[in-house]
């Protein structure tokens, strides 16, 4: 028999944070619906408090690194699932240090295309210090990955047992060499994973999990190599998650009215995905869901799209969190907490192919936020309440110092890595973690 048990608590809870920090192996299974780097502070704090998150990832990206193995391949997204990955890694002396640091590593932006090759060659060959670093056994299995990617490329020799494998064939017609300038390490291990694997990325992301000792599951949304779309109010059409962002060319000067995804950069028309069993199965079984800081549209909206994920969500019965950003987000022009929640309830409907109007708190129950860090005109705070929304205003924003000396619990001890600092319009990691932890 189950019951359904509901209870108020306090936000943060110091009680429910000193306890998944006693036993992170036993803390609540957070879902995160993501992009990839907004979230990799509040990551690397949170696998301290609970080991057992699960974070969707887009896999849509279309610029940077991951835009070159995409053209190459015909591959998804990896950039993203590898910034996870390697944010939620154990970088205890008890894990794997030096395999944190090798999947960290990039390629000098501005070396000279043979020094770049010969760097890589080095790893292949076991000379590299990088690669040195790392114990036997692993470090084989690591070498041929990068091997089957540099033979794939044209940079090796297709020899050997390599022979035996069916890779799959480039996407680009181009006999140019690839580009390795800037090229993120890991970047290149996962696509070496996805051509030995078949082109399965949620096998290779769970295999470098585990090579990584993850603290927490990282799958992609989809796997499938699709691109973003969204429909501006101006009449335009913007296909590309790169050209979206604004992150690698100028902000939209149009606010954005619908998103959807495509086959290809070449393409606006729309296509149709399904999220698979075991991404609906991990949304119902979690604990809390939850809508973090982030790109609006081309990560949270866009984990959305695929048909089945807002089903799911409905049909968790749990805390599902919204967690508005601070700062700028160019693809929120014009909008309000309430038009944001009300995308959010829209999207996740659509997802789930329900007819008529949606009840919101099948898909936000909760939106936590910080009062003084949103001026009070883009709140509207009154008509999220009236959608039947609670809203849970706490400290969030980041300062230059601890927030408290709870929370400093939960930051990296003698001899570790530090966080970076974080920007003071961002929110805190230590806050939103003790505060998301507080709904479990």
């Amino acid at each position: 028999m189950t019951a359904r048990i509901v209870r108020e608590g306090r936000i943060p809870d110091p009680v429910r944070v000193a306890r998944a920090l006693r036993a992170p192996e036993l803390g609540p299974c957070l879902l995160f619906l993501s992009g990839g780097s907004a979230l990799r502070q509040t990551a690397r704090v949170m696998k301290r408090h609970t080991h057992n998150t699960v974070h969707l990832v887009t896999p849509f990206d279309s610029g940077g690194s991951s835009a070159i193995l995409r053209d190459s391949f015909g591959m998804l997204a990896v950039g993203d699932l590898r910034n996870r990955i390697v944010a939620l890694a154990d970088e205890t002396v008890r894990g794997n240090p030096a395999t944190y640091e090798f999947f960290s590593y990039r390629l000098a932006e501005h070396g000279t295309p043979m020094a770049l090759q010969d760097e890589l060659l080095a790893m292949i060959d076991g000379h590299h210090p990088l690669t040195v670093a790392i114990e036997l056994p692993l470090q084989r299995l690591i070498r041929s990955y990068l091997r089957v990617f540099a033979a794939r490329t044209g940079l090796l020799p297709l020899a050997g047992s390599l022979e035996s494998i069916a890779l799959p064939r480039p996407a680009a017609a181009s006999t140019a060499p690839f580009d390795l300038r800037g090229a993120s390490i890991g970047n290149l291990l996962l696509a070496g994973g996805w051509l030995v694997h078949d082109g399965d990325m949620d096998a290779v992301s769970y295999l470098f999990s585990r090579i990584v000792e993850a603290r927490g599951t990282v799958v992609p949304t989809v796997d499938r190599s699709l691109h973003l779309a969204v429909a501006l109010e101006d009449g335009r059409v913007v296909v590309g998650q790169h050209r979206i962002t604004g992150k690698q060319g100028p902000p939209l000067e149009s606010p954005i009215r619908r998103l959807w995804l495509t086959s290809s950069l070449d393409s606006e028309e729309s296509v149709v995905c399904h999220a698979s069993d075991k991404v609906t199965g991990l949304i119902t079984s979690a604990d809390v869901v939850v809508y973090p800081p982030g790109s609006f549209y081309t990560s949270v909206i866009a984990n959305l799209t695929p048909l089945g994920i807002g089903g799911a969500i409905a049909a968790a019965t749990v805390p599902k969190v919204y967690v508005p950003n601070i700062g700028l987000d160019t693809e929120q022009l014009g909008m309000t907490l309430q038009s944001a929640v009300q995308a959010i309830v829209l999207k996740a409907h659509a997802s789930a192919g329900r007819d008529g109007t949606p009840t919101p708190t099948d898909y936000v129950t909760h939106v936590l936020f910080d009062p003084k860090a949103t001026p009070a005109a883009a709140l509207d705070l009154d008509a999220v309440t009236a959608m039947g929304i609670e809203l849970v205003p706490t400290s969030l924003l980041a300062t230059s110092l601890l927030a408290t000396s709870l929370l400093a619990t939960s930051l990296p001890g003698p001899g570790s890595e530090p966080d970076p600092a974080v920007a003071p319009e961002r929110h805190c990691p230590q806050k939103l973690t003790a505060a998301l932890l507080s709904f479990a």
